[in-house]
């Protein structure tokens, strides 16, 4: 399986996918929680914006790592990422949709009792996309 990824590691595939993230980035260098955050604040605003290929490519990056990640990435991974991205408004179904399960089952896990919410059902899909 290999070594476990971490946040160091996170930052260089961001950063080589997501270049425009690079001020950002290396203006909180050494902080994880900021750094993780700034892209899923990117991830929400292109969800917002309907731009699904980078939502999707966020999510690609974020489930790669997460599924290999140290304690720390994964803790940091859950707190800046999973709990700041939501699926509420017209396309939260189409946003879920987009993540793997096993980014789906540790949103459930992480947002549990939250105020977050999500509408998975595809009664609501009408003007989601």
């Amino acid at each position: 399986m290999g070594r476990a990824y971490n946040m160091a590691d996170f930052v260089a595939a961001v950063l080589e996918t997501f270049p425009e993230l690079r001020e950002d980035f290396e203006e909180d260098e050494g902080l994880p929680y900021l750094q993780i955050g700034y892209l899923a604040t990117f991830a929400q605003r292109a969800k917002r914006e309907g731009d699904w290929e980078t939502y999707k490519r966020c999510v690609e990056i974020v489930d790669r790592f997460w599924r290999r990640a140290d304690p720390e990435l994964k803790n940091a991974l859950g707190v800046s990422f999973l709990e700041h991205i939501d699926f509420r408004g017209p396309r939260g179904v189409r946003a879920w949709e987009l993540l793997t399960p096993s980014l789906q089952e540790a949103w459930r896990a992480v947002n549990t009792g939250s105020e977050q919410g999500v509408n998975t059902s595809r009664r609501s899909r009408r003007g989601s996309r």
